[in-house]
């Protein structure tokens, strides 16, 4: 189940979700009626004949599309705004009705319990990958480490040890000097201070 949702969208579903994997499976395997006798675990045990309908399950890890917080609310948004936001299914909320739905939000990392969604059990809106937004809840939770910056001088672990070498006086040596900088950026020599120009009347003389 989790490996089917990981090989459809690898940049959202991970194995650290497998702890609704499992719930998922013991919710089915509740509803699923017995090959012994047939009947159905969850009914048996509560001595009724009321059984859940298949219809309101779906496959783990597929992309939701939750409707926004203010048109849940009859409150109006900005015509050109995204009306819904994309998530990942995780299965049915216990605390509420089948209908209500765990969906994880693939930026805050942030499972909320909603009912105005649109599934894509068939995961058909991952095949253009470019248009969704990229999966930020792994490293909002600390399950990997952000990506380096493209610039090291913003980077805090490219600055952390630039720090710690200059500290312990290795290789790296910081010139206080305003003009070094200079001379790097124009590609010219920076002038020795030993050799000093003095002028005299009869010329300039090292």
């Amino acid at each position: 189940m989790i490996l089917h949702a990981t090989h459809k969208w690898p940049y959202a579903i991970t194995p650290h979700l497998w702890s609704y994997v499992l719930k998922m499976v013991n919710e089915i395997r509740n509803i699923t009626p017995r090959s012994q006798d047939g009947l159905v675990p969850i009914a048996h045990f509560a001595e009724t004949n009321q059984v859940q309908q298949l219809v309101h399950l779906h496959p783990f890890g597929f992309p939701v599309y939750v409707l926004h917080t203010r048109l849940q609310q009859s409150k109006k948004i900005d015509k050109w705004q995204q009306r819904s936001r994309i998530a990942a299914y995780l299965g049915q909320s216990e605390k509420h009705a089948c209908t209500v739905h765990l969906v994880l939000s693939i930026k805050t990392g942030l499972v909320s319990p909603q009912y105005n969604v649109k599934f894509d059990n068939y995961f058909e809106t991952t095949r253009w990958k470019e248009y969704l937004p990229k999966s930020l809840w792994q490293i909002k939770a600390r399950l990997v480490k952000p990506p380096p910056s493209s610039s090291p001088d913003l980077d805090p672990e490219t600055l952390t040890k630039t720090l710690g070498h200059a500290q312990k006086g290795g290789n790296m040596e910081v010139n206080s000097s305003p003009q070094s900088g200079i001379h790097q950026r124009e590609g010219t020599e920076i002038p020795n201070n030993d050799s000093q120009i003095i002028t005299t009347n009869e010329g300039p003389t090292q």
